[in-house]
């Protein structure tokens, strides 16, 4: 209970520092190769097992057998596979635990977050979207949104989205950069 206190009582705590540096990466890696492309949004980005991490890994099966049961244990997994960057089993981890609790909006952007980085950038969207529903006040899920946005090609929505970040997070370490991309997205007739 101490440690789901601290997590949504601090949103500018450790972990919650890397997602967003790790989106803002590939959200600037994303927008710089497809600028050029404006219907990306409507390329496809198929995986037929999103369960299937990169690699050379166990019997996968096996793993997801081996996923505990209860939901803290299923969420710590999930958090241990994300550090790991594991996606799939991140993504099964995120989602056994909010079958049996969905309340906890942290792990649902960590769940958004990993669906993004397998290429799901529709789900990730519906999950930061959800995040935000159920606590409009989440940094973190605002600033999600906007980078799913980006990926989607929506400009407008993604600007807003960080706008409303920097309100939430005025003193944010990425106040510069966050700051910076909104107003190059302005630029292009955002």
């Amino acid at each position: 209970m101490e440690k789901e206190k601290n997590m949504n009582g601090n949103p500018a705590n450790f972990r919650d520092s890397l997602i967003i540096v790790i989106f803002l990466v590939v959200a600037s890696l994303a927008y710089f190769v497809f600028a050029e492309r404006p219907t990306v949004a409507q390329e496809q980005h198929q995986h037929d097992d999103m369960t299937q991490p990169h690699g050379s890994m166990p019997d996968l099966d096996q793993m997801i057998a081996n996923l505990p049961e209860d939901y803290d244990g299923l969420v710590q997994q999930g958090n241990m596979y994300m550090d790991s960057r594991v996606y799939g089993m991140a993504i099964e981890a995120y989602s056994r635990a909010l079958a049996i609790d969905s309340g906890n909006v942290n792990v649902i952007v960590d769940l958004g977050a990993s669906m993004h980085a397998m290429g799901d950038i529709p789900g990730a969207l519906n999950m930061f979207k959800k995040a935000v529903k159920k606590e409009p006040d989440h940094a973190v899920a605002h600033f999600n949104l906007g980078i799913a946005y980006l990926g989607l090609d929506s400009s407008k929505q993604a600007a807003k989205s960080w706008r409303r970040y920097l309100e939430l997070e005025p003193n944010s370490p990425l106040k510069d950069t966050v700051q910076n991309f909104i107003r190059m997205l302005e630029r292009e007739g955002a």
